[in-house]
Parts: structure tokens; sequence; C-alpha cells
């Protein structure tokens, strides 16, 4: 990766400095990022870049950004993770609103809050802050979503399946049912006796 060859190299005096900040922001989700972020030295512009990370509801990034800076009594770790909780259970909401909580919308948002609280737990894992956030409710919260999605699952599966079998019966069925046309004879044509009769009044009379 282009910043590990600036670290590695030493590169950092012969690049701007507005861009490889941007560039870690871009590239913040990135796990390594936040420890080479930290070996290349931003500074006091370290705290701007976990600032815009917070702005962006990035806050997990965050806390790894103030782990790996030093910076974990100006950005609170524990602090970041409440606002972060906060903040994707109001865009699941959004999503099922703006959905009338379709079958689509509710997967997504169940799929979102997933995802939000996996990376919760790993994060307060990463940190050791088990014994400042509690994850009991969130653990029970994901093992619910888990089982709700697998559950989902099955019953897609099993409806998606009888709707194949009914197609190949219907198939089946009307296959022996349709066979060829029996054939018909024609009946014959009933043609009118006109044409002899008038031939008959019209003859020519003996010689």
């Amino acid at each position: 990766m282009f910043l590990q060859m600036v670290l590695g190299f030493g590169l950092k005096s012969r690049f701007d400095e507005e861009f490889l900040r941007k560039l870690v922001a871009e590239n913040a989700s990135r796990r390594d990022i936040a420890k080479l972020a930290a070996a290349i030295d931003f500074g006091e512009k370290m705290g701007d870049i976990i600032d815009e990370l917070v702005k962006n509801g990035k806050e997990i990034e965050a806390v790894y950004f103030a782990s790996e800076s030093g910076l974990t009594k100006r950005f609170s770790p524990v602090s970041l993770l409440k606002s972060y909780l906060k903040n994707f259970k109001k865009i699941t909401t959004t999503v099922l609103k703006n959905s009338n909580y379709n079958a689509a919308a509710t997967d997504e948002s169940s799929t979102l809050e997933l995802n939000s609280i996996k990376a919760i737990i790993k994060c307060v894992e990463d940190h050791n802050l088990e014994s400042e956030f509690s994850l009991d409710s969130l653990g029970k919260r994901a093992s619910l979503l888990e089982k709700t999605k697998a559950e989902r699952k099955r019953g897609t599966s099993a409806a998606t399946a009888t709707k194949s079998r009914n197609k190949r019966g219907y198939g089946s069925s009307g296959a022996r049912d349709s066979g060829p046309t029996p054939y018909r004879k024609a009946k014959a044509a009933k043609f009118s006796n006109n044409y002899s009769s008038f031939s008959r009044r019209n003859a020519a009379p003996p010689a």
C-alpha cells in the first residue's frame, strides 16, 4: 500500500501533508491504517483526522485512531462507542420507515444492525473495554438477529423449492393430458344434383 511505502522509505517529507491526511481518512476502515497513521506522525493533525471520522459516522475507526495515537483522553472510546450505537439505531429505523417496513427493508435493517453490533463487540474486545462497556445486551441482540436471519433464509429456500416442485408437477401433468389430437376423417361433401338434373332436362331429343 502507498502509505506503507511512504513510511517504510521515509518519504513523508516528499508529499503534501494534507494529501496524506486525506488518504488516511479515506482508508480509515482498514485495520492497519490507524497504526500507519500513528507511525507517520501527523502531530496535532491527528486530532483533526479523528474529528473528521466522528463527523462522518465512523466512531469505531475513531476509537482505533485515538488508541494508537494516545488521544483517548481527548476522544473517550466509551463515549465514541455509545455515539456509534445511538447513530446506527437511528439509521436502521430510518431504513424501515422509508420503505414502509417491507420485507427487503427489514432484511437490510437487520443486516446493518448485526454488522454494527459485531463491529462494536470487536472494538470493545480489542481495547479491553468490557468493564466500561457492557456487551451482554448486544451479544443477546446479535444472537437473536442471527437466528431470525437463518429462519428467514430457511423459509425463503423452502418456499422457492415448493414453487419449483409445483411448476414441475404442472408441467408433467400437462404433458400427460395433452397428446396428439385424434385424427378425424373428413366427412364426404354432399354435392347438389342440380347439375345432372339440368343436363337431363336439356338433353337433345332423339333423332
